[in-house]
């Protein structure tokens, strides 16, 4: 399986009016590289639009940070 077909898995909140289901292809998918870095991003954003405070687990800041620079790291290598 590469990376261009993997999605994230559907969001289980504990609200349930506020459930959604986000498929996004991470990676691949897209003629821009800049988009297809930035979807698993984006992806999270849309989860975390639904949370409230409550809960977001506490490592997320952490996790936010990595992925943003793996992000900006894999831009870089392509010479953006």
């Amino acid at each position: 399986m590469d990376e261009g077909s993997l999605s994230l898995p559907p969001f289980t909140g504990h609200d349930e009016k506020s459930q959604r289901n986000y498929h996004l292809a991470l990676r691949g998918n897209s003629l821009n590289p800049m988009i297809d870095a930035a979807t698993p991003l984006l992806g999270m954003v849309m989860r975390l639009s639904t949370m409230n405070s409550q809960t977001m687990p506490e490592h997320l800041f952490a996790q936010v940070v990595t992925d943003v620079q793996a992000v900006e790291q894999l831009l870089q290598e392509q010479g953006y």
